[in-house]
């Protein structure tokens, strides 16, 4: 019986022509290269060869011939698994482990500058255009070669678990932080999560996130559904049957709607293929060479140019080190609410702090030199300098150092008379309303002179999406929607009915169009209404989720139960990150945050862990607000409706 365990034991499917590594060895990958043929030889028990422990016999030997034979198999497999510019080179040398002494030679180097280029490639990697499992496979590789590189030591104190259990947390933040922004909304519930899960479990949740896109995108990925076009309209289809409801099944009309619509591209090689995204990249691009926002250069010797989306965002620059101030680029409504709260309460002085326009007339005092964006190119006649980046003179919309084009005093008119936001301040607190903004709503409809209404909508009023005729100009309802959304900010008695009104944006009808006119009447008898904060009231927060839509009957069908859910635990987010706000500028909440709900079983689910849901998202959800519960955070209640 032959030896397969002696080193000199050549197996029948062993020939010169045998690859043992998929990728052939460049130079630059002669770390990974390396490691995969040490394990391929050592599965043929041929690592001797390599590492100089079966050394060559005298010519008189046995073996000699025996050894002599394996060599060249050896040498044969290494041939084959190198480059041909290098493999060249290694013709004329004896044994195997000379070739292996000398590619160690030629190109093995210390660890460090790859621990650099690491952790260097990690800093700035985000997901761009990749999908979420090549993005998660291309961190997970880094990861595991930097791991390679600095071994954790294997001990059994509770220290070293500690620090096992910081650098998974580490992981964790690193994949969140590099998702794109389309998964906020996930990235936040994970987050609140405590303990956070393992980074595998967090690429799972994230993976069935994009799984659920992925099946109401998937019609945009056929060719004759994105190339094809009808000349057919509903005009000249159903010229003869105008009185008919409904003209299609749902599934059918919701295939037209699914095919009709524009989906925005997620990278710049989608957008390249619209004329449409070229132009107004081109335009965009014009406007900041236009106002003086970079100039074109060569890199400075130690300087590093950094990627856009870290110039536009921030996530990498340090206050202190790359920037002086810190301004957010977007003031949340809610913010703006509290802090006029806060105000009144505390008997602060207020100061506006706007910014005029996307570009920030405000000079840079930091030098911040930006990567070119995708596509540029420069105009006729000249020509990009070697080691080409952006040497930014103005700050781009959402720079963390935003110049500080700010402090325009609160005056009795807070912004400017465009905006309609009337604000008063005495001793009792602070009022703000938008009366001049409504008196200009009703003259743009023509219901200045109409008859006033004392309650918003009538609650017997069922509205669905099939009954009436459509709207000849949908436009026109579309605006007034738009309209009174803003109006909501100092009326959130409206906010109900405008949200229910905004389900029918897609195919309005004249039913709907009288209810936004009767919501006007509404406006009309109240337009001096608005928000109140007085100076007498404590700080305490108190929030209300309903999205109870079993009423509907066009949406409860799919979503009445999980809408509760969902409803719940984005009210428990902004909860959280008011309390965030309110411990970034010292000031002391008392107790648990209240939250009022209209809906027994909902309250139950957050408040019983017996409670399993049939859906991941679902899961989540309970888990923030049950978790915020048991912490003492929050505090739920039942109220009527």
């Amino acid at each position: 019986m032959e030896n397969t365990n002696n080193p000199f034991f050549i197996h029948s499917g062993d020939h010169p022509g045998l690859v043992l590594v998929s990728h052939l060895l460049t130079g630059s990958n002669y770390n990974t290269w390396s490691r995969a043929m040490l394990m391929a030889l050592n599965t043929k028990n041929k690592l001797g060869f390599v590492d100089g422990i079966l050394s060559q016999p005298m010519t008189d030997n046995p073996i000699a011939g025996i050894r002599s034979r394996c060599n060249n198999m050896v040498t044969s497999c290494f041939l084959n698994a190198i480059s041909k510019e290098i493999a060249d080179s290694l013709l004329y040398l004896e044994s195997a482990h000379a070739i292996w002494a000398n590619l160690h030679e030629r190109f093995h180097q210390s660890n460090a500058p790859r621990i650099f280029q690491i952790k260097q490639q990690l800093h700035g990697f985000s997901q761009g255009s990749l999908n979420v499992n090549t993005y998660y496979t291309q961190l997970k590789i880094l990861w595991d070669e930097l791991k390679n590189y600095q071994p954790i030591p294997v001990y059994h104190c509770g220290g070293m678990k500690a620090w096992m259990d910081y650098q998974l947390q580490e992981y964790v933040m690193q994949f969140l932080m590099g998702l794109n922004e389309s998964y906020a909304s996930t990235r936040g519930q994970i987050l609140m999560l405590d303990p956070l899960p393992p980074v595998a479990k967090v690429f799972n949740l994230v993976g069935q996130e994009e799984c659920q896109w992925s099946i109401g995108s998937r019609l945009f990925e056929l060719g004759l559904v994105r190339k094809s076009t009808l000349d057919y309209g509903k005009k000249t289809c159903w010229a003869d049957y105008k009185k008919a409801r409904r003209w299609t099944c749902w599934p059918y009309r919701e295939f037209v709607l699914t095919i009709s619509s524009q989906t925005e591209p997620t990278s710049f090689s989608q957008a390249i293929e619209s004329q449409m995204w070229r132009d107004a990249m081109n335009i965009e691009l014009q406007a900041l060479e236009s106002n003086d926002t970079w100039s074109i250069c060569s890199l400075p010797i130690g300087k590093q140019a950094v990627q856009r989306r870290l110039v536009a965002k921030g996530f990498t620059q340090q206050k202190g080190i790359d920037y002086l101030d810190t301004f957010s680029p977007i003031a949340k409504l809610v913010a703006i609410k509290m802090l006029l709260s806060l105000a009144a309460i505390h008997g602060w002085s207020l100061i506006q702090l706007d910014v005029t326009n996307t570009f920030l007339h405000g000079d840079l005092m930091e030098e911040v030199y930006m990567s070119l964006p995708p596509g540029y190119t420069c105009r006729k006649g000249e020509h990009l300098p070697p080691n080409v980046v952006c040497r930014l003179h103005k700050s781009i919309y959402g720079l963390k150092q935003a110049s500080p084009q700010w402090f325009h005093k609160f005056s009795n008119a807070l912004l400017s008379e465009d905006i309609f936001l009337e604000v008063d301040r005495s001793t009792a607190g602070i009022s703000i309303c938008q009366r001049k903004y409504a008196l200009e709503l009703h003259s743009d409809t023509g219901h200045l002179g109409c008859k006033p209404a004392t309650i918003p909508m009538d609650p017997n009023l069922k509205l669905s999406q099939d009954d009436g005729d459509l709207i000849e100009d949908p436009t026109s309802y579309r605006r007034l929607i738009g309209k009174l959304l803003y109006l909501t900010i100092t009326r959130p008695d409206l906010s109900y009915f405008v949200n229910r009104l905004i389900q029918f944006l897609a195919a309005p009808r004249k039913p709907h169009l009288q209810a936004v006119f009767h919501i006007l009447q509404y406006i009309k008898r109240t337009l001096g209404q608005g928000l109140f904060f007085s100076s007498n009231s404590k700080v305490q927060l108190k929030a209300f989720a309903n999205s109870d839509w079993a009423s509907c009957p066009d949406t409860r069908r799919s979503i009445s139960g999980f809408s509760e859910y969902r409803s719940m635990a984005n009210t428990t987010c902004e909860i959280l990150w008011l309390l965030s706000l309110l411990h970034n500028l010292k000031i002391a909440h008392h107790g648990p945050a209240v939250l009022y709900c209209d809906n027994q079983v909902a309250l139950h689910i957050a408040a019983n862990p017996v409670y399993y849901e049939r859906t991941k998202l679902i899961e989540i959800d309970c888990h923030i607000i049950r978790e915020k519960i048991q912490a003492g955070i929050l505090k739920t209640l039942h109220v009527t409706s």
